[in-house]
Parts: structure tokens; sequence; C-alpha cells
């Protein structure tokens, strides 16, 4: 009966259906073309954010190098990109200069605040390394074991196992330094790494029975006087100057949710 109809008729059933769904159909379209449209603009403004970000750290690290006054720049980006891996850097840096200034304390409470920035567990995973070390060399123990169980990511393992390692050793409890000193050594390959580890180990001496201690078994052959003592305290400045600086290469230069590896390892 449709091809009947009359076109008075097929007008008045068009205008009943747009009555009907018009304006649930006019909406669609607008939220449609909006969501594009705002997409578009907010993934600009993210790259815009994004190239300030990286431009202005820039300046920071290029300020620094040339030994100039970085508190204007290390302020502008912890103002102005507060979440971003960027200012994760700049903390780790800020920490270093603090060490080298020996201010501890400093260098502390800069530390724990790239943990609490971070928002990609490789760099939370840096900075706690990088705050054990120095809460270790302020012979605080018990805080540096507390944030090397924190470190979540595998690479970091043996890292944190010679650290372990050392912090047990210094505090006198020599099964835990041996069995720290063990799984460092399981986790790192046959080099000038590996050879440290066995004479850190080697110079941890065995309880006997009497509670006399014992000289290790299989000593290696390299006398052990050639290398650092396994309890030999690092100054800050030196547990800092083994950290590396600057944003890995593999970072994202975006806001938060950047991600570095290489660049900021403790490896």
């Amino acid at each position: 009966m449709a091809e009947y109809l009359t076109d008075e008729e097929v007008t008045e059933r068009l205008k009943r259906w747009w009555s009907e769904n018009g304006t649930g159909l006019t909406v669609g379209i607008v939220l449609a073309i909006g969501g594009v449209v705002g997409w578009r603009w907010f993934d600009g403004w993210r790259a815009e954010r994004a190239e300030a970000a990286s431009d202005t750290y820039a300046e920071y690290t290029d300020a620094r190098a040339a030994g100039e006054d970085t508190t204007a720049l290390a302020a502008r980006i912890a103002e102005e990109f507060p979440d971003s891996a960027y200012r994760v850097f700049t903390l780790l840096h800020q920490a270093r200069d603090a060490l080298e200034g020996e201010e501890w304390e400093r260098a502390v409470e800069l530390l724990r605040d790239s943990v609490d920035i971070a928002s990609e567990s490789v760099l939370q995973d840096v900075g706690r390394v990088r705050l054990a070390r120095v809460l270790h060399q302020l012979e605080r123990p018990e805080e540096a074991l507390a944030v090397l169980r924190e470190v979540e990511g595998q690479g970091f393992a043996g890292t944190v196992a010679e650290l372990t390692g050392d912090i047990e050793l210094r505090r006198g409890a020599l099964p835990a330094a041996r069995e720290a000193y063990q799984a460092a050594l399981d986790e790192t390959d046959s080099g000038q790494g590996g050879v440290l580890l066995r004479l850190k180990l080697a110079s941890v001496p065995r309880e006997s029975v009497s509670g006399e201690d014992v000289a290790e078994e299989d000593v290696p052959e390299e006398p052990a006087s050639d290398a650092a003592p396994a309890d030999a305290a690092e100054t800050p400045q030196e547990a800092a100057a083994d950290e590396t600086d600057g944003p890995p290469e593999t970072v994202d230069s975006g806001e938060t949710g950047e991600t570095g590896e290489t660049g900021e390892t403790d490896e």
C-alpha cells in the first residue's frame, strides 16, 4: 500500500518521524562531531605541553651543565609540569646537587618526592634505590631496607640484593649479608661486577658454633686487599655518582604516563 501513498501522506509521515526521532539524531551527530573535534584539540594540546616540557627541561640541564643558577627553571617545571617525568628527572638532579653540597636531609626529601610524583614504576624504583643508598650512608639501615623492599622491577634485583648485603654487613647481620650477596651474584653475569660481588661475599666471615668468626673457605685468588672492603662506606657523593641522570631515550615526552628505563636506572 505504501507505493500508493500520495505526496502529502509521505510528507506527513516524514514530519511525524522527524518529530519523534529528529532531536535524538541531531544530538547524536553533534556529540560525535564534538567528540572528534575535542579529541583532536586535546591531542594537539597534549603535544604542545609535551614539547614545552621538553624544551624547559633542556634549558634546565643546559644551565646546570654550565654551572648557572637553575632555581627558577626548576620552579617553573614544578609549577607548569608537576606530574611529568621531566619533574622527576629534575628532582633527581637536585638530589645529586644536594649531596654534593652535603645537604643530606634535603637530598632525602627530594628523592622521596621523586618517588611520590613518578607515575611509572621504573622511575619510582630509580628513586627508591637512590634513596636507599643515601639512607645507608646516613646510617639509617632500617629505613633503607624498608625502601628497598618496595622496589618492584626485576631489573633492579641485583642492585637491591647487593645494597641489602652492604646494609646487613654494616649492622653485623652476617648470615643475612651472605644471603643477599649470593642473591646478587646469582643476578649478575661474570664480569667486573661478578668479581666484586665474589670478593664481598668472601669477605663476610662465617660464624662458628662458638660464636667466633671463621674465614671463608672459597676465597678467590685475587687478594682481598686489592678491592674495597665490603663494608666500606661510600660518601653520598660517590653513591650519587654511580647513578645516571637525564631522560632515557625511550621516554615519551608527554605528561603523566612518560616512561623511562635506560637513562634513569641504577643498573
